[in-house]
C-alpha cells in the first residue's frame, strides 16, 4: 500500500483528528478489528477531542542492568488510514495506541484523539509551522488530555508510589527541601523501595 497523501487543512484554525474506531467480540476480545481515519475539525466550532502528549522518540532503553542511550534512528511501525494509505509512526505512539485497543471494552467504541506526528503533516514545513503555534490552543481545546509516559516495566510501581508519597499538603514546590522537610521526604523515599524491594 502506497504511503498516506494529506489533503491541505481549509482554514487557519483547522486541525486534524485521527478517529479510531475499535471492534471487540466478546467471545474473542484478543483479536479486535481496528479502523483509522483522519477529520478535519474546526476549533472555533469546540470539536471533541482528546489531546495527547507523549514523547517520539526512542531516547533510551532497558539493557538488564542501566538504562542507555539509544542514538540510533527511530523504529517505525505502519498504521493505515482507512483505504488512503500507509503512515509510518514512532513505538512509542504505536505502544500508546495498542494501549488504547487492548484497554477498550467489548463492542463498538470511538476515540478521537489528537497526536502531532499523525495530525500534522510533518513533511510541510509551513503546516507544521503554523500547527506549532497553535499548539497551546490546540490542547486548551482539548475536552482532556492524555500523558502517557509509555509501557509499564518494573520500575513504573516504585516511581509513581514515590510521587504518591511527594504529593502531601506539606510539600510545597517552591520551598527548599532542607531540615524537616528534607527528612520526612526522605524517609518517604526509603520506605517506598524498601517497600518495592522487600526489605521493609
Amino acid at each position: 500500500m502506497d504511503e498516506y497523501q494529506y489533503s491541505s487543512l481549509s482554514y487557519a484554525t483547522a486541525i486534524r483528528v485521527l478517529v479510531l474506531r475499535i471492534s471487540k467480540d466478546a467471545e474473542d476480545p484478543s483479536n479486535p478489528s481496528l479502523l483509522f481515519s483522519l477529520e478535519e475539525a474546526n476549533l472555533k466550532e469546540d470539536p471533541k477531542y482528546e489531546a495527547l502528549s507523549y514523547t517520539w522518540g526512542e531516547t533510551t532503553y532497558y539493557d538488564g542492568f542501566t538504562y542507555q542511550w539509544d542514538s540510533g534512528p527511530p523504529r517505525t511501525y505502519p498504521i493505515e488510514i482507512h483505504g488512503s494509505g500507509l503512515l509510518q509512526i514512532t513505538t512509542n505512539l504505536s505502544e500508546f495506541l495498542q494501549h488504547l485497543v487492548q484497554s477498550a471494552s467489548n463492542g463498538t467504541s470511538t476515540r478521537r484523539i489528537w497526536a502531532d506526528q499523525i495530525c500534522i503533516n510533518q513533511k510541510d514545513i509551513e503546516e507544521r509551522n503554523s500547527q506549532v503555534a497553535m499548539m497551546k490552543k490546540i490542547y486548551q481545546s482539548a475536552w482532556r488530555t492524555l500523558i502517557w509516559l509509555g509501557k509499564q516495566d518494573t520500575d513504573s510501581l516504585t516511581v509513581l508510589n514515590l510521587l504518591y508519597a511527594m504529593a502531601t499538603p506539606e510539600f510545597n514546590h517552591n520551598q527548599e527541601l532542607s531540615g524537616a522537610l528534607l527528612r520526612d521526604l526522605q524517609q518517604r523515599v526509603k520506605i517506598v523501595l524498601h517497600s518495592e524491594s522487600g526489605t521493609l
